[in-house]
């Protein structure tokens, strides 16, 4: 076996000797492999494909070029030369995952006389030109619609800017300045020889580029800058308003302006240079393709290129007339197409409405079939189902690729999938009259944050299956997926401890129901009132009005306090007496507490409790408890204020003092 960089995706490409195709492992797709006789050529196709990945075109073809200087045969070194000319890249299909061609670079010749790809099919085997042809198919087509997009831009350009030299003011130029030709004003005759042009205008510019003087271009309008083939160190200016100090310093021996350059002025703008020694030629910037061809053809003999001009004509010529032959039938498709599309859209809020209806013949009210689960994505599946027919119908009129209509359907199918995947998870609420029914019929005491947490894993779980049907239809094998997620889950299951412990601890605390939404609790040293359950954590709002969520794997581990299930509430005070307290008024006020405790009515009387306690270092201990029937806590806190006013004034009117901690200390002397 022979390894192989791979062209498109770099990977490592392994084939048999003497074999001309072979099949990439790592992006899928088939290609033509290149002469392999010694390691010396495979390193040079390494690094000559590694450029062109790159997009370091010019650096790539020299090195095929320096292949072919070895074995003139090569197919492969001359369809190299050809992708690297039209700058094609190998861009990833996200969906197929597969590489599709992308041209980079305009070229004025056609594919059809590109000596190159004739070189390649003629030392091509049967394999490696079927694959050229394909490509080739591809490449032809973009070309027909590029033209058509220059060509359209050209004409809109031209037709948009100000007034315009006409063919009969070119006429007239040449009346004043007969120079042997009526396409050119100039004051001083042309070299035999140029090496150092200025162009005025990116029209100017680009058939320069073309013609392969991009090189000799020493300075530009600024328009110009990013044209194909144009060096970065040129000179860019504003030819509006010429420094003829500075082009002058430059000397060039020709500049190539345009009739704008002359546009609103009667005066030649470049008259100094002229003046200077300079010839300066006006190619006027025309308003038809046929005034294009003759831009291009008399450039091309004023640089002595005319053969090279009279193919990139020629080249024109072809590409104008085969979007000449789109027939009339296909214009009216792709229009039946556009309206297709249209009336969809515009009608999916009806469709939508009357779907729901069908399936939900008792439901009359309009808002409510709109708030309906299905109402949304039905709408946009109107939509995206008016774009499937539309793309459909215009499938053979402009005879798309197959990988293109593959990818349609898929697109179709996948978003069918997402969409009803999304109208079964929203009807997956606690308001589904469907769900409250289930529920009352399997157990009428299941809670609201019980059967949540069960729909949210039902919704889940509708979810991970859409997927699934995502991957099978877009042909990936789930054999290799579950192997994957067998050997993955330890992985997982260790990345995810805290995850894992937070979901069993929500199960537990769903199945014992230590408390539930709007309770009061006291857990992991929080307190206060039950907003939500999750998955994860419970949300508890304190009364600070903060809100914490505290994780559900804490809750399941820690002790929890639910006050909002006692059915009544202690208050418990302990009074210390002072030990100099006669024990008549000690008497006297453990009655008096008694009976503020019977007559308050939130105390429950048979709960009060009033005895001498215990007797400290400091004094006497009073312990006074009862229970109120006041759970609220905030109103809890108001009874037992009223109980505590009542008993320090008790107290005071007894002249009882209480005891506070204090310390005996001996001096010695």
């Amino acid at each position: 076996m022979t390894a192989l960089k791979c062209k498109m995706c770099g990977g490592t490409l392994e084939f048999k000797s003497g074999d001309t195709v072979a099949t990439c492992d790592s992006c899928g797709t088939l290609q033509t492999l290149p002469k392999m006789d010694d390691e010396h050529r495979m390193n040079l196709y390494d690094r000559a494909n590694h450029y062109r990945r790159a997009n370091e075109f010019d650096k790539a073809m020299g090195i095929y070029e320096q292949i072919l200087n070895e074995d003139r045969t090569d197919a492969e070194s001359y369809w190299s030369l050809v992708l690297c000319r039209y700058g094609i890249e190998y861009v990833e299909d996200p969906n197929s995952h597969k590489r599709a061609p992308t041209v980079n670079r305009a070229q004025y010749t056609s594919i059809y006389d590109d000596e190159d790809y004739k070189s390649a099919l003629q030392y091509a085997t049967a394999e490696q030109k079927k694959v050229y042809e394909e490509e080739f198919i591809w490449k032809r087509n973009y070309y027909r619609f590029y033209y058509a997009w220059c060509l359209y831009l050209q004409l809109a350009v031209v037709m948009t800017q100000v007034k315009t030299p006409s063919m009969d003011e070119y006429s007239s130029w040449a009346a004043d300045y007969p120079v042997g030709t009526d396409y050119v004003l100039q004051t001083y005759s042309v070299p035999t020889k140029i090496e150092k042009i200025i162009s005025t205008a990116p029209s100017n510019t680009e058939i320069l580029a073309g013609l392969g003087l991009a090189d000799k271009i020493i300075a530009a309008d600024t328009y110009s800058e990013g044209i194909e083939g144009l060096s970065k160190d040129t000179e860019l200016m504003d030819f509006q308003t010429p420094d003829a100090e500075k082009i002058i310093e430059l000397n060039p021996d020709i500049i190539i302006a345009s009739g704008y350059n002359q546009v609103g002025s009667s005066e030649d703008p470049y008259k100094s240079v002229s003046d200077a020694g300079t010839p300066v030629v006006y190619i006027p910037s025309s308003s038809s393709i046929d005034g294009i061809y003759k831009d291009i053809e008399f450039i091309a003999e004023l640089v002595n290129e005319k053969d090279k001009g009279n193919e990139i004509i020629d080249s024109m010529k072809k590409d104008v007339e085969s979007i000449k032959e789109i027939q009339m039938t296909q214009i009216i498709d792709i229009l039946i197409a556009i309206l297709i599309y249209i009336l969809f859209k515009c009608l999916s809020r009806s469709l939508a409405y009357f779907t729901v209806r069908i399936f939900k013949p008792k439901t009359k009210n309009k808002k409510a079939i709109k708030n309906n689960a299905f109402y949304t994505p039905l709408k946009v599946f109107y939509i995206i189902l008016g774009l499937y027919l539309a793309l459909l119908f215009i499938r053979q009129p402009l005879n798309t690729e197959a990988w293109i209509n593959n990818w349609v359907d898929q697109l179709f199918k996948i978003s069918f999938i997402i969409l009803a995947a999304n109208g079964i998870a929203n009807s997956l609420t606690t308001n589904n009259k469907m769900v409250n029914r289930l529920k009352d019929k399997m157990n009428p005491e299941v809670e609201d944050s019980m059967l949540k947490f069960i729909l949210k894993s039902i919704r889940v779980l509708v979810y991970v299956v859409a997927g699934f049907m995502i991957i099978t239809d877009l042909g990936f094998k789930l054999n290799g997926l579950v192997a994957g997620l067998g050997i993955g889950s330890v992985v997982i299951t260790l990345a995810a401890q805290d995850t894992a412990k937070n979901l069993f601890g929500g199960l537990v605390i769903f199945l014992d129901k230590p408390f539930v939404v709007g309770d009061w609790i006291e857990v992991d040293k929080y307190e206060g009132t039950v907003e939500d359950i999750t998955f994860r954590s419970t949300r508890v709002r304190t009364f600070e009005n903060a809100v914490v969520n505290i994780p559900n794997a804490v809750i399941a581990n820690d002790s929890i306090i639910n006050w909002s299930r006692m059915e009544k509430r202690r208050n418990k005070v302990n009074l210390c007496l002072d030990l100099d307290t006669p024990l008549e008024k000690v008497q006297i006020v453990q009655k008096r507490i008694k009976e503020l405790l019977v007559q308050h009515d939130d105390v429950i009387d048979d709960t009060i409790i009033v005895r001498f306690d215990n007797i400290t270092d400091n004094g006497m201990n009073l312990m006074v408890c009862s229970y109120t029937n006041s759970l609220d806590y905030a109103s809890f806190l108001e009874e037992k204020e009223k109980i505590n006013f009542k008993i320090m004034q008790i107290l005071r009117e007894e002249n009882v003092e209480l005891a506070y901690d204090t310390k005996t200390v001996f001096v010695k002397k």
